[in-house]
């Protein structure tokens, strides 16, 4: 039962997310992503949970486990519109970038560090593509440290595997 419920507190918060990603691309001044694929994946790793169906509910990204610290990498050149903990009030503890690459297009990057190793951008900043922009952690509803990796396409979270070289 807890673990359930824990569950959809999780869907909801990463839902919020997706949410929030679109708002702040499409208010990014950024032109529309018209682009198949991202130049590069954001972490080195195994991924350990994919987009879909997980746990009796939905995962709407990528979880992909490295080495805790290990850097994380912007996926593609953007405009950072969120750093830190948007969901804190809602007792989402997770901190994350969230990065658009286009008016219509952002990716998420989840549960980093931010006690040794605080992500190292700001809102505002423009990123390019395979700059490191934080370091894997494990903020947040977790099991261990591990990325847990968004694609936000017209508003709604989508599986970032087709967007992945």
């Amino acid at each position: 039962g807890e673990t359930a419920n824990l569950n959809r507190q999780l869907e909801r918060a990463e839902a919020q997310y997706a949410a929030l990603a679109a708002e702040l691309a499409a208010r990014s001044g950024l032109g529309a992503f018209n682009g198949t694929k991202l130049p590069l994946w954001p972490l080195s790793g195994a991924i350990t949970s994919g987009f879909g169906p997980r746990w009796g509910g939905f995962h709407n990204g990528l979880d992909i486990a490295a080495p805790k610290y290990s850097p994380i990498r912007a996926a593609a050149a953007g405009r950072v519109v969120t750093v830190g903990k948007p969901y804190l009030a809602y007792g989402d503890t997770a901190t994350g970038v969230i990065i658009a690459h286009g008016s219509n297009f952002s990716t998420l990057y989840g549960h980093l560090d931010d006690s040794s190793r605080p992500p190292i951008v700001s809102v505002g900043q423009y990123v390019q593509a395979g700059q490191v922009i934080a370091f894997e952690g494990m903020t947040g509803w977790t099991t261990g440290p591990h990325l847990h990796f968004m694609t936000i396409v017209n508003g709604r979270a989508v599986d970032p595997l087709p967007y992945l070289p």
